[in-house]
This record gives C-alpha cells, structure tokens and sequence, in this order.
C-alpha cells in the first residue's frame, strides 16, 4: 500500500487514483467519416469499440464508409463511456446519437 504522505490529492480524489483511471482510457476510438453530401463536405464521428485504431477505421471502412471517404481515428475514448452507450466490442454507435446511415445536410 502506498503511504497517504506520498499520494497527492486533487479535488478530493488521490493522483493516485486518477492514473489508474486514465490507464483503462482508450478502450475505444472516435473515428471520424468525411464524405461529400449535396457537393459540400459533412464530416460525422462513430465511437468504436475496439482498442487498435486500425481496427475502429477498418470496421467503419467496412461498414459505414464510401470508398472516396476520408476515414480518421482522431481520439480514444473510455470503456466507461462505452459501456453507458451500450456499445459492444467491435461494434460502433454515431456520436452524435443519429442512425449510422443518417446524412447530415451541412
């Protein structure tokens, strides 16, 4: 055990804590889509549960993506996250909460 004259707190919450925290973050990956609607640009995010971010971009390759899209994964995101949204491993949800297939008008 770690003696409490070494932790650091923060807010109410050890340092300590919060690094064991951020090492289950990047569970998942926001992977974002560009792709052209009525001759403009949209650009839409999917949460991806998969851990290797060339896996997320492959499985929205695969099912989401044209292939003159631009497919990006800009960001991890946490298990913690996933699991409230309800998405299980190798699968993905729209962030903005729209069907997968929805196009966005810009």
């Amino acid at each position: 055990m770690c003696d409490s004259a070494q932790t650091t707190w923060l807010y109410g919450h050890s340092l300590l804590a919060m690094d064991a925290a951020s090492r289950t973050m990047g569970s998942g990956c926001l992977v974002t889509v560009r792709t052209t609607s009525g001759g403009r640009f949209v650009t839409v995010g999917y949460l991806v549960a998969a851990h290797d971010e060339d896996r997320a971009v492959e499985i929205i390759k695969r099912n989401i993506a044209r292939t003159a899209d631009e497919v990006v994964a800009v960001s991890r995101v946490s298990e913690e996250l996933l699991d409230v949204l309800g998405v299980p491993p190798g699968n993905f949800v729209r962030a903005d909460g729209q069907p997968p297939e929805t196009v966005i008008e810009a």
